[in-house]
């Protein structure tokens, strides 16, 4: 191998070492977040819907928002998608290029929780009527057309400019989020890129409360699955209490088809089983240690009474002592005594 050629194979191995270690700083990042998103999605769900339309999100949900919208890129239901390691280093680029966009557009935007559910819900509807005329695309030869792929911040900027529309008497306009993207979008862009969303979606943008909150529960349920499924060999007794409670909540129908979650009535009860064990062993261990703390604590704070006993006792009779010395006459007492006793022993 020449110089040259070996000049450039150690580069790219170095490349790709790069590569590699910024695809676990972001995963780190991200998984890190999660925990946090998890508890604005459980808190959502027990307020009231309109409560939500005027408080802003948070620049750490905001960060997770970026990193789920760009996640769509890959076209598919999963608005949890993570980057795969495998990704190309320009694919990888261009993922961490949109999630910037998107996070800088949010932040200047200052949007509301309600805004992003709704818009993240109008992305999943989306695809989900995507993959629906594709299917009677294949059944009816063609009778509907699809219209042409759409950027992932093209997709974006018209889902999050309808939601908060939806949402709010007083809104953005389109100049304004024209401004808001640092005029990446012009205002006459976003005015196309929002008609097309509307035709694609039939202009069907009614949000119910209760698919709002169903649909807080599917992010949260696939928050909570995707940590599950995480590792080589996910195991029950990695998950926590709160991730149980979740996991075994009623799904809505549709998203219980879309996630594949078909289990036979024996797999159901051996998944229920093992849940079962594994809580009664954590419960168990919980008793046995908080007992053994109990008892260790009892005989240590058993021993210190004694000796602070002991002690007292001592400075007790020294200071009986003491006072019997101080008396006028209290030493040849003193010795009479000793020496009365002395006798009373020789005697016996």
């Amino acid at each position: 191998m020449s110089k040259r050629n070996l000049k450039r194979s150690n580069i790219r191995k170095q490349q790709s070492e790069k590569d590699k270690f910024k695809f676990v700083d972001i995963q780190s990042s991200q998984y890190g977040k999660l925990e946090a998103f998890q508890h604005i999605l459980g808190t959502i769900q027990h307020q009231d819907f309109h409560y939500h339309r005027y408080i802003k999100i948070p620049m750490e949900l905001i960060d997770l928002a970026a990193v789920f919208i760009a996640g769509l890129m890959s076209g598919n239901d999963c608005l949890l998608a993570l980057p795969s390691p495998t990704l190309l280093t320009s694919t990888l680029e261009s993922y961490q290029a949109n999630i910037k966009f998107i996070n800088k557009t949010l932040t200047r935007a200052q949007i509301t929780y309600s805004s992003l559910i709704v818009c993240l819900w109008y992305i999943d509807q989306f695809f989900s009527r995507r993959r629906r005329r594709m299917h009677s695309l294949k059944s009816k030869s063609g009778r509907h057309l699809i219209t042409g792929n759409w950027l992932i911040r093209d997709l974006f900027m018209a889902s999050i400019i309808v939601a908060d529309k939806y949402l709010a008497d007083l809104t953005w306009t389109n100049s304004d989020w024209a401004e808001a993207t640092q005029y990446t979008y012009s205002c006459q862009n976003l005015n196309q890129l929002e008609g097309r969303f509307l035709d694609e979606m039939d202009y069907s943008f009614y949000v119910s409360e209760h698919d709002y909150y169903n649909f807080c529960h599917y992010l949260e349920f696939r928050i909570h699955l995707r940590q599950f499924m995480i590792g080589d060999q996910p195991s029950v007794m990695s998950l926590s209490y709160h991730s149980i409670n979740v996991l075994s909540q009623h799904l809505n129908p549709i998203y219980v088809k879309r996630l594949g979650l078909s289990l036979r009535p024996f797999e159901a009860m051996k998944l229920l089983a093992k849940t079962a064990v594994s809580i009664c062993i954590m419960y168990t261990a919980t008793v046995i240690t908080a007992l053994s703390i109990t008892y260790i604590c009892y005989q240590y704070s058993t021993r210190v009474i004694a000796i602070l006993l002991e002690r007292k006792l001592q400075e007790h009779v020294v200071m009986i002592v003491v006072d019997m010395l101080d008396i006028t006459g209290g030493v040849d007492s003193f010795i009479f005594a000793l020496q009365y006793r002395n006798q009373s022993f020789s005697l016996h």
